[in-house]
């Protein structure tokens, strides 16, 4: 990937790699619900019917491919 994601807050949607499949990827934003260090807590949009780090838990950095900068 050509994208580096150096800093990620609250509220940023991102690419990453499901921890189910390493080959699927999925999209979701960082919530500010704690997680541990270099990892973060995503959750889907779609609270009630979203598989989200609620089901999988904290991501690690190295899933994340990339920030969605811009919504089309």
């Amino acid at each position: 990937y050509i994208w580096r994601v150096l800093r990620l807050g609250v509220g940023d949607v991102v690419v990453f790699d499901h921890p189910a499949g390493r080959a699927t990827l999925d999209i979701k934003r960082v919530s500010a619900q704690p997680a541990e260090e270099g990892t973060y807590f995503l959750l889907g949009d779609n609270e009630r019917n979203s598989n989200d780090s609620r089901e999988f838990g904290s991501i690690p950095k190295e899933y994340i491919k990339a920030r969605v900068i811009m919504k089309l």
